[in-house]
């Protein structure tokens, strides 16, 4: 039980500090596209592969922030239905709810994987003004699922626990 603790705590620092790195990676969009804009109108001379980096940028803002956000259950839910039941059933359906999202994430893991790979083993590159291999760009959405499984699991255990003290204390 002590190892389960300690690995989960690992995989929660990860989780924050892929947060950080999508945090800075916002910031470092804001900043870089307000300087391209004053440099193209005011100075005549845009900079060199804003909108390039700006554009690998926000998949890695997406991804990177993806476990961390459903930690915080910041995702968005559809539960007007689900709102309706009564608490311990409520609980239930987010278990089974996080049961098919850990098997999603986990597809999507695996494909995710086996795509850059692919990239990886035949050298694609991205056809923009930088032209940088795809494969470590792309290998952040297998990355991201990754912890979006352990995420999930968490969750799962999590709700079946509330689901069922709340189903004993009834």
């Amino acid at each position: 039980m002590k190892l389960f603790k300690k690995i989960e705590a690992i995989i929660e620092r990860i989780t924050d500090i892929l947060a950080y790195i999508a945090g800075a990676c916002l910031a470092y969009i804001v900043v870089s596209v307000t300087l391209d804009v004053v440099f193209r109108y005011f100075l005549n001379n845009p900079l060199p592969y804003t909108i390039d980096i700006s554009e690998i940028l926000l998949l890695f803002i997406t991804f990177l922030s993806a476990a961390w956000v459903m930690k915080r259950e910041g995702h968005v839910r559809m539960d007007f239905i689900v709102a309706s039941l009564k608490e311990s059933h409520r609980f239930f359906i987010y278990g089974i709810n996080s049961i098919i999202a850990a098997i999603i994430s986990l597809i999507l893991f695996w494909y995710g994987s086996v795509v850059v790979l692919d990239l990886y083993s035949r050298n694609i590159v991205k056809g923009l003004m930088l032209e940088l291999p795809q494969a470590p760009i792309i290998s952040v959405i297998p990355l991201s699922f990754l912890f979006l499984f352990f995420q999930c699991i968490k969750n799962c255990f999590k709700y079946f626990h509330q689901w069922d003290y709340l189903r004993k204390s009834n």
